[in-house]
Formats: C-alpha cells, sequence, structure tokens
C-alpha cells in the first residue's frame, strides 16, 4: 500500500520537475509561469493529500507517524522486524542546500584555485589528495564518493558570483573592461557612482549574460544565473576596478545538498584558498526548499525548485527502495517458517503416530504365530483319535 502511494507522488514530482525545466527557459513570459505555477500548485497539493490520507486498516503510513513499528516473524518474543516509512508529505520533501564551498573572502572560485587540503562534511574526511588546481568536478565527485557515510552530494552551483571592489570615477576620468568578451566603456557620467556603474554594466547584459548589483562598500556583485564562468578583462586604461588586472575567471562555487531537514557540517580549508565552513566568517548560507513552498514563477526560484524535487525524488526513491527490500526479507522470512513448519510436523509425526512398516510386519508375524498354533492343536487332538482307532 505504502509502495504504491509512494509511486504515485513520484509520478507527481517528475511531472513538477518538467513543469520547472518548461519555466527556467527565458522563452517564458511572467503569464506562462504563472499558468506552469498553477499547475504545480495541484501537483503538491495532490502530493500532500496522498501522503495524508493512505492508511492500512486505519494506520497511517506515509505522514510520518509509521516509526519503528515491528511485526512479529518468530514464535518467540524479539523475534520481530522493525519498519520505518519516510514521511512523505510535501513539507517534509526537498533539499537543504548550503552553498559554502567558495572563497572566503568574495564568494568566488577562481579557475586555478587549489583544491587540495583538509575537508570535512558531517564529521567524515574528504580525501583531496592529487587533485589537479581549478579541478572543482573532481573535488565534487570526492565529495560524492562519500554522499552514503555523509548523506550529502555536491554539484556545482546555479549560480556564478564575483564581486569586485569599484572606484568611482572623478571628472574627466574613464575606464573600461571587458566582461564575457564585450567591451564595456565608462565614463564619469556613467561611472559617478557604484548604482551607475551598475546600470551601464546591466545594459549589456544581454550580451554578456551577467547581471550586477551593487553592495555594501562600493562592492559589485557579478552574477551568472545559469552558472556560466564570468571572465573580467582589463580593456583599455581601467580606473573602475582596481583588483582586475590582467584577466580574472570565476566559475561556479559548488554547492551542498541534503534532504530537506538534515544537516550539513563542513569544516576545513583546502590549500587556504577554498573554503567550507559552517560556522564562523566563511559561513555558506543554507536554505531549505520544500516541495510545498515551490515556485516557478521566476527563472531563480525554478532553478531551486529542480534542486528540491531532484532530492525529493531520491527520497521517494530510497523509501520505495527500502519497502521493496522489506518484502523480499518477508518473503524469506515465511519461506523460512513454512520449512520450519514442515520439518516440526515430520517430527510430531515420528514420535506419536504409527510406524506403518513396523506395525505391519508385527501384524504379519502374529497372524503367522496364530495359525501355526492352531495348526497344531488340531494335529495334536487327531492323535488319540487315531490311537482308539488302531486299538479297536
Amino acid at each position: 500500500t505504502a509502495e504504491g502511494a509512494l509511486s504515485n507522488i513520484g509520478n507527481n514530482l517528475q511531472r513538477i520537475r518538467e513543469l520547472a525545466v518548461q519555466s527556467a527557459n527565458a522563452t517564458n513570459s511572467a503569464s506562462d509561469r504563472a499558468a506552469l505555477q498553477a499547475e504545480v500548485a495541484q501537483l503538491v497539493g495532490e502530493i500532500s493529500r496522498i501522503a495524508e490520507s493512505t492508511n492500512f486498516n486505519g494506520l497511517k503510513l506515509l505522514d510520518g507517524s509509521y516509526k519503528n513499528q515491528n511485526y512479529q516473524v518468530g514464535a518467540n518474543a524479539g523475534d520481530t522486524i522493525s519498519i520505518s516509512v519516510a514521511d512523505s508529505r510535501a513539507a517534509a520533501l526537498g533539499a537543504t542546500t548550503l552553498a559554502s564551498v567558495a572563497d572566503a573572502a568574495d564568494e568566488r572560485i577562481a579557475s586555478n584555485v587549489a583544491v587540495s587540503g583538509a575537508l570535512t562534511i558531517n564529521g567524515v574526511a574528504i580525501d583531496t589528495s592529487g587533485l589537479a588546481n581549478g579541478d572543482i568536478s573532481g573535488l565534487i565527485g570526492r565529495i560524492n564518493d562519500q554522499s552514503s557515510a555523509t548523506g550529502v552530494t555536491a554539484a556545482r552551483a546555479t549560480v556564478t558570483q564575483a564581486v569586485i571592489a569599484s572606484t568611482d570615477l572623478g571628472a574627466g576620468e574613464s575606464g573600461a573592461i571587458r566582461l564575457n568578451g564585450t567591451a564595456i566603456s565608462i565614463n564619469d557620467t556613467q561611472g559617478a557612482s557604484p548604482a551607475a556603474l551598475v546600470a551601464r554594466i546591466n545594459e549589456f547584459s544581454t550580451q554578456t549574460g551577467v547581471t550586477a548589483e551593487v553592495l555594501a562598500g562600493n562592492n559589485i556583485r557579478f552574477t551568472s544565473s545559469i552558472g556560466a564562468d564570468i571572465v573580467i578583462q582589463d580593456y583599455g586604461t581601467n580606473t573602475v576596478f582596481g583588483d582586475v588586472t590582467t584577466e580574472s575567471t570565476f566559475v561556479a562555487g559548488i554547492e551542498l545538498r541534503t534532504r530537506a531537514g538534515g544537516t550539513i557540517t563542513a569544516a576545513g580549508a583546502v590549500a587556504g584558498s577554498l573554503y567550507a565552513a559552517s560556522t564562523g566568517a566563511n559561513a555558506g548560507e543554507a536554505n531549505t526548499y520544500t516541495v510545498n513552498g515551490l515556485s516557478v514563477t521566476t527563472v531563480e526560484n525554478a532553478n531551486n525548485a529542480i534542486k528540491a524535487v531532484d532530492f525529493a525524488l531520491q527520497s521517494v526513491n530510497s523509501a520505495r527502495a527500502d519497502l521493496g527490500a522489506v518484502q523480499n526479507r518477508f518473503n524469506a522470512v515465511v519461506a523460512n517458517l513454512q520449512v520450519n513448519a514442515e520439518n516440526l510436523s515430520a517430527s510430531r509425526s515420528r514420535i506419536q503416530d504409527a510406524d506403518f512398516a513396523a506395525e505391519t510386519a508385527a501384524l504379519s508375524r502374529a497372524q503367522i504365530l496364530q495359525q501355526a498354533g492352531t495348526a497344531m492343536v488340531a494335529q495334536a487332538n487327531q492323535l488319540p483319535q487315531g490311537v482308539l482307532a488302531l486299538l479297536r
């Protein structure tokens, strides 16, 4: 019963994922995404209804209350198998993410960053030895190799960010940068303030695929919402970004993910450049995306929905696998009990019932002896008669 209900929940999650992928496409208008959101809301409601109403013999199976239920599988006390079914309501399905593995200074990972060094996730040491500089994919692979022990998986973050300090242009000054290959010139009017500079950069967002926003301290954050690299180069005389020398390439950070409500504790400094921490100055921001609160009304929300649904599907599939394993275990228990019952019945028969072969042999022996005795008595009775006959 539980597995069948989980199968339907999985089908609804697959449909939600399709809608989220569709919403992430730039061809959709706001009204298109609103229509997609309407179907998502209905599917989420159906997931919650299935999880709340699925029961067997009056016992709720998928609302999180079916925990440590013991099934008697033997004749003695303690011969039990314990079963728990994970909470499959929409509010309990999803992912907790921690985009914590990034350069502590400015939320970026340079393309040549060293990735070897100490790193632990949920108390499990991650082997980073032998990884070449810039091998972010290799580090992700090492983290995922330990996912069964940590309960955490890693992936490239869906957003790339680079934070650069800007300088206000004075009268008569000008500057220029090349952003993802697009030259952007800036004069003293366009770059008189960080806000004006950001507005100028965003005029070219269609060509660069990058948007900018103002942070505290005259810092400007460049963002690629699709996780693409951000390449910033000097172009001519640059008095706008003092820390951009020749070329700086920034790649997406590493996002750590676990089931919604789960914990992620990452700590360590990878070669002093790549940090991961759950507390302190280098702490990443933890976010929980549950199916219950999914939205596909924007590209960012759609990407978050995809993450949440992926982990929700993983949770549902894991629960179905556990139930299938328990069903197989019950089949083995039944087969074993049948063999035991057969052997016990044979033992009881040997102890209590007659041995037909032995009893048949004994009966035949008794009948033979009886018949022989009768014949001998008959012969004995005939002897006196014979003697009398001789005397006559």
